[in-house]
């Protein structure tokens, strides 16, 4: 009888390791792999440079920084006549709706058409307030506000009037007086918060509270070159300013009236221009000589 050997067989083993070569052989071979897949991810990183030279538009905003002037008297354009009850429309304001003229020496005209003065009308005249020889108006947002001759001083203008309803020259108010260093205040508009004084012979300008104006501070002398400011307007930005003398516009900071600016001269005026108002859109003048009405549009 054969005895059987207790020896373990290991035909088996060889097998069994080759295959675990082969398992660590194959493991092996994808570490390759992973590494080439991750390089290119890696290289995409320059593309996020492209997006800078976007911030090189800044300069775009410079230019827009710069101001343009509106206004150019020499585009301005005859808009017609007055009637003939208006002999000289020394004054003018807008009353938000309509242009309201002081015919001097007694008078106060509405155009409700400033594209045809000839449909002026008259409101009242102002003896039927108290009111002697108006020389400049404004319109503050709710009432006429008017500066007329007193027999205090050596010239136009010292005693300022508030008129709340127009249809009623009972309903004046005198306000008080401007100090004596106002000499004839034929310019006068408002500017949101005060009233703006332009004194034609002083050529100087004056902020006022129109509830006391004998408080005026004086802010400054016109520049040597606006002979006779007899008409100022504010157009919501800037103050406007019409030199009868040299039939010019002139804008100036109210802060700094000495630094005003040229614009231009207007055409075609017999005697220059003496009212000034701002409709809102564009500028109405007045030409006392030619008793006539000029429109000028911003450019």
């Amino acid at each position: 009888m054969r005895r059987r050997s207790s020896r373990p067989r290991s035909v088996t083993v060889g097998p069994l390791l080759v295959v675990l070569a082969l398992v660590a052989a194959a493991c092996g071979d994808d570490e390759p792999a992973s590494t080439t897949a991750a390089l290119p991810a890696t290289t995409t990183a320059p593309a996020t440079t492209e997006a800078a030279p976007a911030t090189t538009t800044a300069p775009a905003t410079t230019e827009a920084a710069t101001p343009r002037e509106p206004w150019d008297p020499s585009s301005a354009a005859r808009l017609g006549g007055f009637p003939s009850g208006v002999t000289a429309p020394q004054s003018i304001a807008w009353d938000g709706t309509r242009l309201i003229a002081a015919n001097f020496p007694d008078e106060l005209w509405a155009v409700p058409d400033p594209d045809d003065p000839s449909s002026a009308v008259l409101l009242f005249r102002f003896d039927a307030a108290g009111i002697l020889a108006p020389v400049g108006i404004a319109w503050d947002g709710t009432r006429l506000l008017v500066n007329a001759l007193s027999s205090r001083g050596p010239g136009f203008g010292n005693d300022l009037w508030a008129i709340p309803d127009l249809s009623d020259p009972g309903s004046a108010v005198l306000l008080g007086s401007f100090p004596s260093g106002v000499t004839r205040a034929t310019g006068m508009t408002w500017d949101g918060t005060r009233l703006l004084v332009g004194d034609d012979l002083g050529t100087n300008l004056w902020g006022a509270n129109p509830s006391d104006p004998g408080s005026a501070v004086l802010l400054g002398d016109f520049p040597s070159g606006v002979g006779s400011p007899q008409g100022i307007a504010w157009d919501g930005t800037r103050l406007l300013v019409v030199d009868v003398s040299g039939a010019e516009l002139w804008r100036a900071d109210p802060s700094d009236p000495g630094s005003a600016v040229l614009l231009g001269s207007f055409p075609g005026f017999r005697s220059g221009p003496v009212g000034l108002a701002f409709d809102g859109t564009r500028l109405l003048v007045t030409d006392i000589s030619d008793v006539s009405l000029w429109g000028l549009s911003p450019v």
